[in-house]
């Protein structure tokens, strides 16, 4: 499965993407500014996930956000990132205001995404849909049904959007 980076890259601002996602889906439920911004935030590098660890880091205003001991007792890394994007709204608008300056598509701006940015999108890309899963069979070993359920839809939807087989 490969990251169509061009086309993620495409969306020029987060009030777009936003949009994009609410018309572009049948599981609108699921989706609201939080984690969309999760998700960004882990394409982007905001926020470095560390499955071998099960934790993550936030790098925010000269600060490292250590989630290794902020993951909820459920165990959901992706849950956990959300409940700390949730309650920080400095790093919620640094997070918006990172992807719509670099997704801002000014060809004179200095901040443009070359193959080494491109890859490293592709990279976090496979990183989260990896941490979705792991996140699915942890729902699934304990039986979390509606847990379990909103993952999947998510890992399907991230795939349709924005992935090609």
């Amino acid at each position: 499965m490969e990251f169509i980076v061009d086309n993620y890259l495409s969306i020029s601002n987060f009030e777009l993407l936003l949009n994009y996602i609410h018309e572009n889906t049948t599981q609108d439920e699921i989706y609201n500014k939080h984690l969309l911004i999760t998700i960004i935030g882990c394409i982007e590098g905001n926020i470095q996930l560390e499955l071998q660890n099960n934790s993550f880091h936030m790098y925010f205003n000269g600060y490292n956000i250590d989630g290794k001991d902020k993951i909820d007792c459920d165990n959901y890394i992706l849950s956990s990132i959300y409940n700390n994007i949730k309650v920080n709204s400095d790093l919620n608008d640094f997070i918006i205001k990172y992807f719509d300056l670099w997704h801002g598509h000014n060809e004179n701006s200095d901040f443009l995404y070359d193959k080494y940015h491109k890859d490293y999108l592709k990279e976090n890309f496979q990183i989260l849909l990896y941490a979705i899963k792991e996140d699915i069979k942890k729902a699934g070993n304990i039986k979390d049904n509606d847990n379990l359920n909103k993952y999947q839809l998510l890992l399907n939807d991230l795939i349709d959007k924005f992935c090609r087989n």
